[in-house]
């Protein structure tokens, strides 16, 4: 069986797999790279892991963090209720370009 085929019935089985929700996505894409690992690669593991290094994903991992950190504060339902609040006034575009930008100048100044 070729490559290609291989690797298109391990992508089917991972799409299904998030469709059922039966399984975590942590389970599930762990499986499915052990399934690659297996089939496709046999052998190297470094090159069936390789995408997992990459930084992007580690910025990925680091915003998903501070995101599900951010929605169990107090800080986001104030911000939530202002906006609801400035629903269809004027200005309340300014407010939220001016509060991103609040928002990322505080994180960068954290960060250094």
């Amino acid at each position: 069986m070729p490559q290609s085929t291989i690797v298109l019935i391990i992508l089917g089985i991972f799409i299904i797999s998030l469709l059922l929700n039966k399984w975590s996505f942590g389970i599930t894409g762990i499986t499915t790279c052990i399934l690659l690992f297996l089939f496709y690669y046999k052998g190297d593991i470094g090159a069936a892991f390789s995408g997992l290094t990459n930084q992007v994903i580690f910025l990925m991992v680091g915003m998903y963090g501070l995101s599900a950190a951010f929605a169990r504060t107090s800080l986001l339902k104030k911000m939530q209720n202002i906006l609801n609040s400035l629903q269809g006034k004027k200005g309340s575009f300014s407010f939220s370009v001016s509060s991103a930008l609040l928002f990322c100048s505080e994180t960068s100044s954290q960060a250094q």
